[in-house]
């Protein structure tokens, strides 16, 4: 659902910009969402491809999510929908996991080193 209303269909875009037509009749809003070439070129891929992971989405409401700027995530990872892209990356959540395992081996080969560090000096008095 937009600001305005429901869209109600969806059209490859006469010109390079994403627009919104927008006519108010009474209490009734209509809108019609227009994509980019570029945006149109990408629905059946990015359908197949969400077809595929056992998510199904319909042609109007992957072009919404191209115009809301939205996105799907599944299994740590998710498909970003902006600027006529679609990008898959990590989510939040997942991205933050990452760094923590990423700290925790970073803090391991310190302290292995220091261990080492601390195992020559010892040797060193020795001799």
């Amino acid at each position: 659902m937009l600001q305005w209303g429901w869209a109600t269909e969806i059209n490859p875009a006469e010109t390079g910009a994403q627009r919104e037509e927008i006519g108010v009749s009474g209490q009734r809003v209509i809108s019609r969402i227009t994509l980019t070439p570029k945006e149109e070129a990408l629905l059946p891929d990015v359908m197949n491809f969400t077809a595929s992971m056992g998510y199904p989405i319909s042609q109007k409401s992957m072009a919404m999510m191209f115009v809301k700027g939205m996105t799907i995530s599944i299994d740590g990872q998710q498909l970003r929908f902006s600027d006529g892209e679609v990008r898959l990356m990590d989510t939040n959540e997942e991205r933050e996991r990452k760094q923590r395992e990423f700290d925790t081996r970073k803090e391991a080969r310190r302290d292995r080193l220091r261990a080492r560090i601390n195992n020559l000096g010892q040797m060193r008095q020795e001799q």
